[in-house]
């Protein structure tokens, strides 16, 4: 997920300069992320908007995962 969203920023607008994470160690449950922006914007308002972006993403993935799972179990349930 974070790949996408690294990807995602830099493809989203010009002002992102730089977007990459990097995991310490992976039996430590934490991931370092680093944003450079253009002058005109920060990196936290753009990791915001992309984030916010990323959870209806999920969200909308979530909703028709469950629509087409409950129109595939029926026929299993008797």
């Amino acid at each position: 997920m974070f790949t996408y969203s690294s990807r995602h920023l830099q493809k989203k607008t010009s002002k992102v300069l730089f977007a990459g994470y990097k995991m310490p160690h992976p039996l430590e449950p934490r991931i370092e992320v680093k944003v450079q922006t253009t002058s005109t914007t920060t990196p936290a308002s753009v990791t915001d908007e992309t984030v916010s972006e990323l959870l209806v993403a999920v969200s909308d993935i979530a909703g028709s995962f469950m629509v087409r799972r409950a129109r595939f179990l029926p026929c299993f349930c008797g």
